[in-house]
């Protein structure tokens, strides 16, 4: 039996981390949350995700600088990101894209099937 895919959630609103991490654990991923930036580096440096979904507005730390600073470990440096996020910066967005990310989708946007797809595209499930 194949060893299940792993997600970090690093997104601060403790209900939409929920219902994304109980979707994705019915699944068969294994999740783990945090509503922390610099626990999220932490973590991603521990747990070796299969997968990132990012929040770009998170507490404490922005969401980009937890991305530019997951790239620069060799650990992370390839680790799939998703950015699920309601930050309409254009800035950030651009940044995001050259930090390699695999999607951006804005939370308004998306149904939790659609984040669903996404990741197993991303992890090349589907």
């Amino acid at each position: 039996m194949e060893p299940r895919k792993k997600i970090l959630i690093i997104e601060d609103d403790k209900d939409l981390s929920l219902l994304l991490s109980n979707m994705l654990n019915k699944e068969g991923f294994e999740t783990v949350c945090t509503e922390s930036g610099t626990a999220g580096l932490t973590l991603a440096e521990k747990m070796r995700p299969d997968l990132i979904l990012l929040d770009l507005e998170i507490a404490g730390t922005q969401g980009l600088s937890v991305l530019e600073k997951l790239r620069e470990t060799e650990e992370n440096k390839n680790t799939h990101v998703i950015i699920f996020s309601n930050s309409a910066n254009v800035a950030n967005l651009s940044d995001a894209i050259e930090h390699n990310v695999v999607h951006y989708l804005p939370k308004s946007d998306w149904e939790l099937e659609g984040v669903l797809a996404k990741v197993k595209e991303a992890l090349s499930l589907s």
